[in-house]
Formats: structure tokens, sequence, C-alpha cells
């Protein structure tokens, strides 16, 4: 066997022209003595690989809308809870499934409860609310079917609650004042009243923390799905409600950033998608009303639905699946009115569709969307259906020596070296639309991976990468040559902001699992060269957690019902058969599971909360609860060739890359595991691929030749 430096070791600068038709005859190897780039490869295997099997951990929250993992469940969409009434007199709340069906009271009208400002616990199983008794709002919570009322606060008007993704802590506005000397909290003008600041508190109304203290009046808190930031509205007038505009900072209320324009109107009422990529919000713009949608970073914000002719619209929710977005209004009538209704439509705007009204009195608005619980490894109604079409828009050059590509923040993001025999090199980031370079940032760590990409994460409105950092001494001395190290960068500022050397060799891949970063790496003589899984303190670098597996080879880190998941080598060659390996951090148990395959390592993919593994046949579902593969293989047509080179995952499906058996290029795929069929969407003539990241509406493929192939899907 080979020594581990020379596994991952560089392969020289000489490029295979195509290496599809070289995939039959290849065997694994000896591995090409190192050069001095000490790319993280396995020579002639590594061809294998890529053709094969290496794909990019599909963790990243660029290209997907995924379902939310909690325990042994996914979250799907619930039905819609919406306010009626309480205009002038008492208000209920009603629950309707997005298709109109189903609806009925849940919490009547005669119960001593005025509801506004509706929010469901992650898991779906509380709902928070105000109540309006005794002259002030407090914030409530109750079982959803309207019982076991629980109340947590009594503020002069706390309102505006929004649960955390662990369920531990709920955010809520509140004009609380300091009651010993009966006005606002010090620091505020009494004349212009109290303003509204932002406030944290337990589940059980304890351990109360105020987070902002602007003279501006702050409302609307909503955590985003990953916990790493809260979107509000923040009033640029006086401190009363005037001219809001949307922000976004830490839980700690640092790192304040203004996210949409407002453009001398006002944004309102912001909700997160589920993979926490952007944000909608109602506004008012040169006195019309509309749905905006933004990213997460404040780009690319544009309207989606309203407009000039368009009515009164508000209260947009998007789904906790993310295939639909609920709001109330009446697209007819520019102001409140007793015809408001409850519609649903597309996150793009379209397929409006009125789903409940209440004639008289109107539908208030107040949306909260249920999410529900339903078993991880059931499939469930196809929401986002694989496309149908596709054609490649353009391949553009982007740097030499090429290494990973990944889409997030409304961007495509590409790792490409220095080409000097060094660990360094740059992340260049590029607008998807105009395929501008958007930043060019220098880095000091890249990912290492001569093929099959990986190694970069988009999370929390940072890239986060992972390859090695040249430390001084010789490759082959103690702690000498290249440590595994992770970077961030701010994807607001475009700059590195933070640096942390792991030890070990290099770092392989990254992922997060409810909100804690974990490393794969290649360790050192420390560890006895083997590969281990580090859980890294996102804020100081310090590693709380590690777990030595007994392997010394390893590409992608996946993350499913609270567990992880990566795929090692075999015993008998680096590249071929292997395990599936599976760390419980909860309880520090490793198990591990032979991979149903006889010619390479397949590497893991997530789709809908499930971990995929491709086999040579195909796709085999790996269960993680049982620690096994509880199908067989899903085999594939001839046609679609030695099943799969560069495999990703989205909602839509597992994408993969597989030879043209007609001709010399590669043919993109998608296979759909909820009918087991695998669709061939287009055939690629140029490029040699070296890594693949799927967007919502494309699909990148990133080349030796130093080019990114823009995909569009139809």
């Amino acid at each position: 066997m080979p020594e581990l430096p020379d596994r991952f070791a560089s392969l020289s600068r000489t490029r295979a022209p195509d290496l599809w038709p070289e995939i039959e005859g290849l065997e694994p190897g000896r591995p090409i003595e190192p050069s001095p780039g000490r790319r993280l490869v396995v020579a002639v295997a590594a061809f294998v690989v890529a053709i094969a099997g290496i794909g990019l951990a599909a963790v990243t929250f660029g290209g997907s809308r995924p379902r939310v993992v909690s325990g042994t469940a996914e979250t799907v969409n619930g039905p819609i809870y919406f306010r009626v009434g309480g205009a002038d007199g008492g208000s209920r709340i009603e629950s309707i499934e997005a298709d109109g069906t189903g609806r009925h009271v849940v919490f009547p009208e005669d119960s001593p409860v005025h509801y506004d400002r509706l929010s469901f616990s992650p898991d779906g199983t509380r709902i928070a609310f105000d109540n309006f008794l005794e002259g002030k709002y407090g914030i409530e919570t109750a079982d959803p079917d309207g019982s076991d009322i629980v109340r947590l606060t009594d503020g002069v008007n706390d309102s505006w609650a929004s649960w955390s993704p662990d369920g531990t802590k709920i955010l809520f506005s509140s004009t609380r004042y300091d009651p010993s000397i009966e006005q606002c909290m010090p620091g505020f003008p009494h004349e212009h009243g109290c303003p509204t600041d932002i406030y944290v508190m337990d589940t059980d109304g304890s351990n109360v923390v105020r987070l902002t203290d602007d003279p501006a009046s702050e409302y609307q808190p909503v955590w985003s799905p990953d916990g790493r930031r809260i979107a509000f509205a923040r009033s640029l007038g006086d401190p009363q409600l005037s001219h809001p505009v949307i922000f976004t900072m830490a839980p700690d209320g640092t790192e304040v950033r203004q996210i949409s324009s407002a453009d001398g109107g006002s944004d309102f009422w912001p909700s997160w998608s589920p993979d926490g990529t952007q944000i909608v919000f109602a506004a008012i713009r040169r006195e019309n009303w509309g749905i905006w949608v933004v990213d997460a970073d404040g780009s690319n914000e544009n309207q989606i639905f309203g407009g000039v002719g368009t009515g009164y619209v508000n209260n947009p929710v998007w789904s906790p699946d993310g295939s639909l977005i609920a709001f109330v209004g009446n697209p007819s009538i520019d102001d409140y009115s007793p015809e408001d209704a409850l519609y649903v439509m597309r996150p793009n705007g379209t397929d409006v569709t009125p789903i409940a009204d209440a004639p008289s009195i109107g539908v208030a608005g107040d949306i909260a969307w249920q999410p529900v619980q339903a078993p991880a490894h059931t499939v469930g109604p196809i929401t986002s259906i694989p496309p149908s079409t596709a054609e490649v828009i353009e391949t553009f050059e982007v740097g030499v020596d090429v290494r990973s590509v990944v889409y997030g923040e409304g961007s495509v993001w590409v790792a490409t070296s220095n080409d000097d025999g060094n660990e360094g090199g740059r992340i260049v980031r590029i607008d998807p639309g105009t395929h501008e370079i958007q930043a060019d940032i220098p880095v000091d760590v890249i990912p290492g991976w001569e093929v099959g990409g990986g190694a970069m994460v988009v999370e929390g409105g940072s890239l986060w990468v992972t390859g090695g950092l040249k430390v001084p001494g010789n490759f082959d001395d103690p702690g000498g040559g290249v440590d595994a190290a992770v970077i961030r960068i701010d994807a607001s500022t475009n700059r590195v902001v933070q640096t942390f050397n792991l030890g070990g060799r290099h770092g392989a891949d990254l992922t997060f699992l409810d909100g804690e970063l974990w490393v794969l790496l290649f360790g050192d003589e420390s560890v006895n060269d083997a590969i281990e899984v580090v859980r890294i303190d996102p804020v100081t670098g310090d590693v709380p957690a590690s777990y030595q597996l007994d392997a010394n080879w390893a590409h992608t880190l996946v993350a499913a019902d609270g567990r992880l998941v990566t795929a090692v080598g075999g015993d008998d060659a680096v590249n071929v058969d292997g395990r599936v390996i599976e760390i419980d951090p909860a309880t520090g148990a490793i198990s591990s599971v032979e991979i149903p395959s006889q010619s390479f390592t397949p590497m893991p993919v997530l789709w809908r909360g499930q971990v995929w593994i491709s086999t040579d046949p195909g796709f085999v579902r790996f269960d993680v609860l049982v620690e096994g593969f509880p199908d067989p293989p899903v085999a594939l047509a001839p046609s679609f060739g030695d099943c799969c080179g560069f495999v990703e995952a989205d909602d839509r499906g597992i994408w993969f890359l597989s030879p043209d058996l007609e001709g010399a290029g590669r043919v993109l795929n998608v296979f759909d595991p909820a009918t087991g069929d695998a669709t061939a969407l287009l055939t690629l003539d140029e490029g040699s691929p070296v890594a693949m990241a799927v967007a919502p509406d494309s699909v990148w493929i990133l080349n030796y030749e130093g080019t990114l192939t823009h995909v569009g899907l139809g």
C-alpha cells in the first residue's frame, strides 16, 4: 500500500484531454510521485473515481430547497393558519390546506384571546401568538388545536414571536419601558413615544434579553433556518413604525446589515426561504403594493408580484418545503378591505390562487404555515419536478488549475489555485446571470481535489472552504509542510474573516449539522495517518469533538437525521469498493456498512433528507437510522453507461454525468428517487469535467480547461 503522503500528492500538470474513454480500461494503481503542488488526489485511481462517483457534498444551501430534517423526521407542508377579523372586534384563527380544503376554526372568537402574529415552532407542535389581555399585548403559546394556552410575557406591546430553529428560544418585539420611572428605556426621547425593540427569551418566558437598542423601531423579527441570522424590519423614519426597511443581524444583535432597498417606500414582514438563501417581504414602492424577494446578502432584489394596478398585498410566508408562498390581500383593491382573502403562489409569482375568503370581515392575515413532521424515509408528493429540458448557455474562462464550484448567496463560487506549487489560490465569485466576476478573492486555503470538487459550503451568509494551509517545514517532517484548515469568507464583504488551522494534513470536506460545523480531514502521524471527522467552533476555531475513523481515504461528508455520513476507501485499494461510515455525535457511536459496489468507492449525496449512494448499477438509499441499505440499487438503463460521475443532488433529484456512448462527450442526467426514473437532459461536447454544482434554474460544470459551463434548465 502507498504511504498516506502519496495518497494526497499532486498529479503533474499533464492534463488528460478527455477522461471518459479511459474508464473501462483503468484499474487502481500506485499513485504518481508527489510534485510540488501536492494536490489531494490518488493518481490513476482518482480518474476512476472522477468518472464513477466523486461528487460535491450536496449540503449547500444554494441549489436547492431542502426539507428540514429534525430527529427522525423531515418537514413537509402542513395547513396554513391565518387570522380572520380583529379590526373592530374579536378575531379568530382558522386553518386551511394549501389546496383550499380542510378549512376549520382553531381558535374561536368567543375564547379569551385576541390573536395576532402567529408563529409555529420548528417541529410544528406549538404555536406562538400575541394576545391582548388587560390592556397589554403578551406572547402566548398553545397546541395547534388551540388547547394548553400558556402566557409567557406581559409587555406593553409584545408581539411578532419567532421560534429559533432548534426550538429553544423565541424572538419577539416590544415597546417596553422602565416601570420604576414609568417611561421609555433610558436613551430614547419620550416625546416620540417608546421605540419598539427586539428581544429573545427561552420558550418558557424566562431569560429575556434585549438585542436591539436603536432609537428607530425594530420589529417583525424572524429567525433564519440555520439560526445564524435574524431578519427584521427597522423604521428609517421616526421611532414610530414609518418607512421600514428589511435588515438582518447576528443572533446576539451584532453585524446588522441592510438587506432591502425600500426605494423611497416601505418594506416589511420578512419571511425566509427554507434553504436560507432568500427573503420574501411585502412592500409599498411608489404607492404600489407588491411582494418582493431578495437574496440573503441583499443582492438580486426583485418584485415577484404586484406593482402598478395591483391592490393591497401583505404578509408573505414561505411554505415549509419552499414550493409555495402564501399571502393575504386583495389584488383589485388598494387598501385593507372586507374582501381581503388568503392566496398562494409559486415563488416566482406565478399561479396566484385564492384559497380562503371571509365575506363582510375579510382575512386579516398574520399567516403561519405549520411544518408537519413526516417519516424521513417516506417519499412524499413531488413538489419539485425534475426539469425536462436543458441547454448550454455559455462556456467561459474562469482561471487555471480549477478545483471546485458551488452555488449560494445568489452567486457561483469557483476555487482556483495560483498554479505555483503552493496551497493558496483564489475564490472567484461569479454573477450567474451576466457571468461577470463579482469578486476575485485571494486565499491561503483552497480545496485540494484534482477531480470531484467539494470542500466548499455556503451557509449563514458565508462561504466556508477547507483544504491545506502551508506551514513551515518540509512535507515529510512531523507537523510540517501542510496542515488541514478552514477559511470563512463573508459573502457581504467578499473578505476572508476567519482562518482555522486544524493540524492534520489536509481538509477533505465540510458540512453543517444542526448549526454545527464539521470537517472531514486527512490526519497526520498523531492519529496514525487516519481520517478524522472533527467539530469546529465556527467562532473560535476550537475543536470540541473529534472522531478518528478506521480508514485512510475519504472524500464527502453529509449530514442527515442528526448524524454524519461519509464513504471511505476499501482495504485493498484506495478507490475500490469501500464502506459507508455513520457517526452519531449525540452518543459518539460509529458504525460501518459495506458498500454494494464492486469497482469504485461511491460518494453520498443528500436528497430530501435521505442519503443516497451512487453504485455500479445505479443508486441505492442508505438508511441512516438502521445503518444499512434497505433496498437494492435502482438499476439504470445501459444507455447511461457506467454510473455515475460527479454526483450532486437537490430537492428535484440526483444529478450526474455519464459518458456519451455514441461520442466523446458527456451527458447530463437527473435521477428522480421518487419514481426510480433517470432522464438524459443534454450532451456536452466540450470540456473535461472537474466538478459540478446545481442551482435553482441551472447546472454549473467546472472543466479542466479552466472553463465553466452554464447549463440552463427548463
